[in-house]
């Protein structure tokens, strides 16, 4: 039996069929969305049995408490639906002062040590690094996610693109506008252009992905960083012509500079500094403190508000991951903290990623409690209170990925909750991973690319606009998509399709790219705030789209319900 995306949903008066067959769904695939349809005394027993309701559960089971144990309905406005949305409002806010404090303190800084620490520039830092630390999430969502919503996966992940190049990018051009460099815009803007036709082309040719087709969307991926690497190379290259071309005293002098850049550049980690912190215990406890007092003092009271909600946030954070920041008069060294730290970020880690999973009867968790103790042990005894180790940028690695699992644990709930806050409006599923699911899964990349511009690295967040995109599409999906087509007979994923927003987001993806850079040559690629208020609203002409599609005043690109046919369900 084949159920329709739109057939008998709570926004319209009758059912029809859709013209395309790769948007129907085979009810033998039980998504949590179904829970609606059940009487309230069976959706407890639902939400146990199906695991489409627990995925990505790692916190609480929003679920569990608000079907099973406060029992709320969703088929009419009661006080339990509007408390209990009350309530999952104010976690979210709770989830989104974790995003906050986690990409501010923790993720960018040590993502800017890292880059340094490799001789990134900033494009390439931001195509790779930022990119990869936005999306790594999506490797494991979309593994989860492809089981049961494989018709519009590529739908929801480019409504997600929509949202990074066009908002993200749009608040960054309005809050700190800069010069792009015009080469750097177009390659990334034509390489996401790529990437969204041949996905495109891969979908519609017959509704189904193979091995050959992931394969080739992992290979257009790599052939994008051969390119942004080679092209660091050959400005390296030509940079360094250009200084031979010089009389010997400007050559002189500008390998004098250089050296001079390099050495402030790397002098927080070769050059051994003393700190003023004369006892372990007393460096341990203070680098735990969440207050600082320069900050409370010169914040008014809505930002005195904000401070006194985030120190109990901060504390399990300090606790948790290490402070790799060169503007730190410690650089955020801490010699117990980082030793502890060493052991339980990645315990926790293992657990919470593989806690399913065992090694000679014992948890994955366990092994890697068992490996980093040693090691551990060896930083302390190596390492002095009051000096900085040479080895503590490496550190940054840790944290980078610490601030990915924070990150994917915070979105994970989110996502749970928006869910269920879903049930309560009765939109579709289409809408909804178009609009709400898509801004979830941006948080990160909204957060981080505009701490990086506020920093003063525009270029890397710009980069970062449009690197990940093509990583969440291209390297993220298409490894999943292959290793699910390996685990098939055929090797092939079959009834994979766009879903009924999928056209939409596609057509206004290309239009979007082709208007940013139409825009981005009237204004000679300077990027000032009337060019962001520009694609913004192509942000909002494409989310107006969506309403006006889904309370059927319009209808959707690749849809066409003229000729549809009233029917009466047999039931």
């Amino acid at each position: 039996m084949t159920l329709y995306e739109n057939f008998n949903t709570s926004l319209q008066t009758s059912p029809h069929f859709e013209r395309h067959e790769h948007l129907t769904l085979g009810l033998t695939q039980q998504l949590c969305s179904e829970l609606i349809t059940l009487p309230m005394d069976k959706r407890c027993a639902f939400i146990e049995s199906s695991d489409s309701c627990n995925t990505n559960v790692f916190l609480i089971n929003y679920f569990y408490i608000i079907f099973c144990k406060l029992e709320v309905s969703t088929t009419r406005t009661t006080w339990g639906a509007v408390f209990s949305s009350i309530g999952l409002l104010i976690i979210v806010g709770i989830f989104f002062i974790i995003l906050g404090v986690t990409a501010d303190l923790f993720f960018c800084p040590a993502l800017a040590v890292l880059a340094r620490m490799l001789g990134m520039s900033e494009n390439v830092a931001g195509v790779t690094l930022v990119a990869f630390g936005n999306g790594a999430s999506d490797i494991f969502s979309s593994l989860a996610y492809l089981n049961s919503y494989s018709r519009r996966l590529y739908a929801d992940i480019f409504a997600s693109s929509l949202f990074v190049v066009l908002i993200v990018s749009g608040i960054i051009f309005c809050t700190v506008p800069f010069a792009a460099q015009p080469y750097l815009l177009l390659r990334d803007a034509l390489f996401l252009l790529l990437d969204i036709c041949v996905v495109d082309y891969m979908i519609k040719e017959d509704n189904a992905v193979s091995a050959i087709e992931s394969a080739i969307t992992i290979c257009i991926y790599f052939s994008y960083l051969f390119v942004v690497i080679f092209d660091q190379y050959l400005i390296k290259r030509a940079h360094k012509n250009l200084i031979r071309l010089n009389d010997l005293s400007a050559q002189g002098a500008l390998k004098r500079r250089a050296k001079l850049t390099l050495i402030n550049r790397q002098s927080s980690y070769n050059i051994r500094i003393n700190f003023r912190r004369p006892t372990l215990m007393r460096q341990f406890i203070s680098s735990l403190n969440p207050y600082n007092q320069s900050e409370w003092e010169s914040a008014d009271w809505p930002m005195k508000i904000f401070y006194v909600l985030r120190m109990p946030i901060l504390s399990v954070l300090l606790l948790l991951m290490p402070i790799i920041d060169i503007d730190e008069s410690s650089h955020g060294w801490s010699r117990l903290l980082n030793c502890l730290q060493f052991i339980i970020l990645p315990t926790i880690i293992t657990y919470a990623t593989f806690s399913k999973y065992y090694l000679f009867g014992l948890p994955i968790c366990i092994w890697t409690a068992i490996l980093t103790l040693p090691i551990a042990i060896l930083i302390f005894k190596a390492s002095s209170t009051n000096r900085l180790p040479h080895y503590h940028q490496y550190f940054s690695i840790l944290t980078v990925a610490g601030s990915i699992f924070v990150v994917r644990v915070c979105c994970a709930e989110v996502l749970n909750i928006i869910t269920i806050l879903s049930f309560f409006t009765g939109l579709s599923s289409s809408f909804f991973g178009a609009t709400l699911l898509a801004w979830i899964n941006s948080i990160g990349d909204l957060i981080s690319n505009q701490y990086l511009a506020r920093q003063g690295f525009q270029n890397m967040a710009l980069a970062a606009c449009f690197g990940g995109p093509l990583f969440n599409s291209l390297l993220a999906v298409g490894s999943t998509l292959l290793y699910t087509s390996l685990t098939t007979d055929n090797f092939l994923i079959e009834g994979f399709g766009e879903g009924i927003i999928g056209e939409n987001c596609t057509i206004f993806l290309i239009i979007s790219l082709v208007g940013i850079l139409l825009g981005a040559l009237s204004t000679d690629f300077y990027l000032r705030p009337s060019y962001g208020i520009f694609i913004i609203l192509m942000y909002v002409l494409f989310f107006l789209y969506n309403i006006l599609g889904e309370f059927e005043v319009i209808h959707f690109y690749g849809t066409d319900h003229r000729m549809d046919v009233r029917i009466t369900p047999d039931l």
